[in-house]
């Protein structure tokens, strides 16, 4: 078979950097085998450590693996790295894989290569093209679209608070309360709930607020089962009062109760 026809394997060599001489690439095994060699670095943690540190013939070379404890010698072995050939295998495999991210680096090379400042090495290095292409900090952009409510009483949010400790002469007690928000006057009511069920949060909210002051047209809520359970629902559909849940981990979709 010519490679020079296989497009898939012409295209494993596209992002692959230039190397002036094929035995510095630090995927060779001959060069592995070179560097691990030069220093007694990893034939001392060979006779420390018999039971992670072992011979295996690849290539026709005697490269010296490392496995962890109860982890299979054939299938889980890594290569053992000394420190000389930590900075050369992140020059090549930073340009292989299009300049990743901390995260993506680590996760590549923990799966082939072991050395115990792995991480820290890859935490710690820097890539003269991303400091200049990547800047720091937060990204920006424009804020989504949001439906702006003039008119009063049209909109409400509620939200749980507590607990929130408090003393008596006797004990000491914590307390939950609910909030209520008008969104456009910001008006808000707080009322001492005694238990955690949608039933309760129902009765709490109609007795403090729709009681009091006109019918809101939406309510916002976050999706604890309070909210989301058959009394609370049940409550706002018989009114005609429609339920916003805002999305799961996302306070700033509720920002005003927050």
């Amino acid at each position: 078979m010519d490679f020079a026809d296989d497009l898939l394997f012409i295209e494993c060599f596209l992002h692959f950097p230039h190397l002036a001489v094929l035995n510095t690439n630090p995927t060779n095994y001959q060069w592995i085998f070179t560097k691990q060699y030069e220093t007694d670095e990893l034939v001392k943690q060979e006779q420390t450590f018999p039971d992670r540190y072992f011979n295996k013939i690849l290539n026709d070379k005697k490269i010296i693996c490392y496995v962890a404890p109860s982890d299979n010698h054939d299938t889980q072995r890594k290569l053992a790295f000394t420190d000389f050939m930590i900075q050369p295998t992140l020059d090549l495999f930073h340009a292989m894989l299009g300049h990743p991210g901390s995260q993506c680096m680590h996760a590549t090379l923990q799966s082939w290569y072991h050395h115990l400042h792995l991480h820290m090495t890859i935490e710690q290095f820097a890539c003269d093209k991303c400091q200049c292409a990547k800047p720091s900090g937060p990204g920006h952009g424009l804020l989504p679209d949001q439906d702006i409510v003039c008119a009063s009483w049209e909109e409400v949010e509620l939200d749980l608070i507590g607990p929130w400790p408090a003393s008596t002469p006797h004990e000491i007690v914590e307390l939950f309360a609910l909030t209520c928000i008008d969104t456009t006057t910001k008006l808000v009511k707080i009322t001492k709930i005694i238990e955690k069920s949608s039933n309760h949060i129902a009765t709490r909210f109609e007795n403090t607020w729709l009681f009091w002051y006109p019918k809101p047209m939406q309510v916002i809520h976050n999706n604890g089962g309070l909210f989301t359970g058959f009394a609370f629902q049940h409550l706002l559909h018989l009114l005609n009062i429609e339920p916003v849940p805002t999305t799961n981990k996302n306070p700033k979709a509720n920002a005003i109760s927050e």
